[in-house]
């Protein structure tokens, strides 16, 4: 296939981020910029794709007749969303891989549960590979920072910030989903 050069300006974390990528994977910065741009290209309508019903709608949940409720006032989902936003102030893995398989198993379980959107399952899909790929690579290479906080197809915490401003109580106590 014939290529063609585009050029492009970046900032200087960007290009200092883009140089990281690079001599983590052994790649030139051309190769990272590539595979960045298409990423975006597969992925671009399911990046895309996530659209409110109405804006302010509230969905109110009740655990006697949703199966799939259970899975948000779970104690491994608020541990899960703390552990990621620790994450983006030290981004070291801290080697509990036994911690590690039940955010595996929790992401797992997301998949197609209708309070988990697909705007924030693709960034907890992010989570789930380097989990997994630290759980299941060489021992030595458990020594290793997470990617995902800062990386050039990061975790977009704006996204777990709006599904967290979604996700709350009522004035009676009754744990509500809304729509904006």
């Amino acid at each position: 296939m014939k290529t063609s050069i585009i050029n492009a300006r970046v900032d200087t974390p960007t290009k200092k981020a883009l140089e990281n990528i690079g001599s983590e994977n052994d790649k030139p910065i051309s190769a990272v910029v590539r595979d960045a741009i298409s990423f975006y290209i597969e992925n671009k309508d399911s990046l895309n794709n996530y659209q409110v019903e109405e804006a302010g709608t509230p969905i109110v949940l009740d655990s006697n007749f949703d199966d799939d409720f259970s899975l948000l006032k779970s104690w491994i989902l608020t541990r899960f969303l703390y552990w990621i936003m620790e994450k983006k102030i030290d981004p070291r893995a801290a080697g509990d891989i036994d911690l590690y398989n039940q955010f595996i198993g929790l992401i797992s379980k997301m998949e197609g549960n209708r309070y988990f959107p697909e705007d924030i399952m693709i960034e907890f899909r992010k989570v789930y590979i380097e989990l997994y790929q630290y759980n299941n690579g060489p021992e030595y290479k458990r020594q290793f920072t997470f990617r995902f906080p800062n990386s050039y197809v990061g975790f977009d915490y704006s996204k777990l910030n709006l599904f967290m401003k979604r996700m709350r109580y009522d004035d009676d106590g009754v744990l509500t989903i809304y729509n904006q």
